[in-house]
């Protein structure tokens, strides 16, 4: 996940590297931001943090 990579990638930035919208991106982003997987922090220099990883089997 790019997110784990770079914590203040933006959603612009990652439809460019997943050549992509940066709607597309942003839709994915806010079902990460619904499940509860991550969340932005902070004010003048948003970070993102992972809340949970999901298992993988």
């Amino acid at each position: 996940m790019l997110i784990i990579l770079e914590s203040k990638i933006t959603a612009n930035e990652i439809a460019q590297i997943l050549d992509v919208s940066s709607r597309t991106s942003e839709k994915h982003i806010q079902k990460l931001r619904e499940a509860h997987l991550i969340k932005r922090i902070g004010c003048k220099e948003d970070v993102w943090q992972i809340v949970k990883q999901q298992k993988t089997t």
